[in-house]
């Protein structure tokens, strides 16, 4: 395995900050941080690449002073002050998934995931994407072969020395899932539907469990429980699986409202569950039982207007998700609706994120925006480069964010003292005295309109009737 260096040494890390997909091991999408208003302190451009050349980087994390994100064949170090990179770990190229830093030596253990299942995916003779069009996902994990070789690990890295930290550890398939941490065990689940537990400091298997279909996206990890949600396959509907921590034992499965499940909060003893076609959705996180779900944006049960492919945001009474056709909406862990922003705009992959007491969103016209949780009221806009901002970490002092497109790569967001704020109410915001008037406003033309209308219309369809004329009631009747 070889290691790059420029710039500072890692050394001086610290596994601490948002350390792992979605924050934390809960994934609460919330973290410390600096507020807003911004300015682009940095942009690194990373091409996309890979077999296909349509692989870019995963979701960035941020430990200490540094962003950390993974590449095709390789794992980045970037300095966050300063956004040159700090170092670069080779990596047998596989899916860019999410890495994660656990506690362990002096500046933590670096984890990820390597390696296709004997073999890499192919673009079939076409040339690459160029970067205009290429998205920083991912390709398609490839159909195994009958009895093919499967060489897909798990990584582990100290930090301070840039060292292995043990010897990688195969897995049962190829893994897309990322690395969830909570203390010192590690989550990682595969292409077969296999989780994986171990050990971060010895890098051994503490157990495995099936849970019955592929999983795809990240575990989540509290209150002694692990969640997974497996993906719909031609066999079995998608699931989401609760197993005991320790001993990997299954606990509850339950089967969401949601089709196509991306992914799993826990919020206050509740499993919250967001997906493409329901955004979101509550279970019990003791027995797996549903408390309620939310298919529109005022409450109730209606259909979704609007799908929602990331995670939701978690406050300590507030629950943010962000639908893709360009609706930001907040619930109580109640599930009863707090208020909605309609940007109008498409959301781009990724989930809301609170840093404070605002929530972040990246928008599929390269603009960050931000959000006041209290009231939904946007404060702040900003909007560098030309490609989709599809993902969004936070640091000490720093905003990251995922960019797809043109520019495809990393941003970096710095507080701006000479910033201006703004406070724009939801267009989807019910004013009654703006409403009447509109309304009023209205009617009077449309009113005079259909009386145009009406005459016009019946002078030439009204037929001709031979009929007396109709009696006045306030004239004398011929019998007085």
């Amino acid at each position: 395995m070889a290691v790059a260096w420029a710039g500072p040494s890692a050394s001086a890390q610290q596994a601490e900050g948002w350390t792992q997909a979605g924050a934390d091991a809960s994934h609460s999408w919330s973290s410390p941080g600096p507020a807003p208003p911004y300015r682009l302190a940095w942009h690194v451009d990373v091409a996309p690449g890979g077999a296909t050349g349509k692989q870019g980087l995963s979701q960035p994390i941020v430990v200490g002073g540094t962003v950390i994100a993974t590449a095709p064949d390789e794992v980045l170090g970037i300095d966050a002050a300063t956004g040159d990179v700090a170092w670069t770990v080779e990596r047998m190229e596989g899916p860019s998934t999410p890495p994660a830093v656990a506690d362990g030596g002096e500046g933590g253990i670096l984890l990820f995931t390597e390696g296709w299942a004997g073999h890499q995916p192919q673009s079939a003779g076409a040339s690459p994407s160029p970067p205009s069009t290429a998205s920083p996902t991912p390709s398609p994990t490839p159909t195994p072969s009958p009895n093919e070789e499967v060489d897909a690990r798990l990584v582990g890295i100290h930090l301070a020395t840039m060292e292995p930290a043990w010897e990688p550890l195969t897995l049962g398939d190829v893994s897309r899932s990322g690395v969830a941490v909570e203390g010192t065990t590690a989550f990682v689940g595969d292409r077969t539907g296999t989780l994986h537990a171990v050990d971060v400091v010895t890098g051994q298997a503490r157990w495995t469990a099936e849970v019955g279909g592929p999983i795809d996206m990240t575990p989540v990890v509290g209150e002694g429980l692990v969640l997974v949600a497996t993906r719909t396959t031609r066999n079995a509907g998608s699931a989401i699986v609760a197993l005991d921590a320790e001993s990997g034992e299954q606990t509850w499965r339950a089967e969401p409202t949601a089709q196509g499940p991306s992914a799993i909060s826990i919020a206050e003893g509740a499993a919250v569950v967001t997906g493409f076609d329901l955004p979101l959705e509550s279970f019990d996180l003791t027995s797996g039982v549903a408390h309620w779900d939310r298919g529109s944006p005022v409450g109730g049960s209606l259909q979704l207007i609007g799908s929602v492919d990331a995670g939701v945001a978690v406050a300590p009474d507030t629950l943010v998700v962000a639908q893709r056709q360009g609706l930001v909406t907040a619930v109580d862990h109640a599930g009863d609706r707090r208020w909605d922003f309609a940007i109008n705009e498409l959301i781009a992959r990724g989930s809301p994120v609170i840093v404070g007491g605002v929530v972040l969103v990246g928008t599929e016209d390269g603009a960050l925006q931000a959000f006041e949780l209290e009231t939904g009221d946007r404060v702040w806009r900003g909007e560098e480069g030309s490609g989709p901002a599809r993902g969004v970490a936070v640091g000490a002092d720093v905003i990251v964010v995922l960019r797809a497109g043109a520019s495809a790569g990393l941003d970096a967001w710095v507080p701006d003292p000479e910033g201006q704020l703004e406070r724009i109410e939801s267009p989807t915001v019910f004013d009654p005295a703006s409403a009447l008037l509109g309304l009023a406003g209205a009617l009077v033309p449309l009113a005079a309109l259909s009386i145009v209308l009406a005459r016009w219309f019946g002078d030439r369809v009204r037929p001709e009737l031979e009929t007396e004329a109709p009696v006045d009631p306030l004239e004398p009747g011929d019998d007085r």
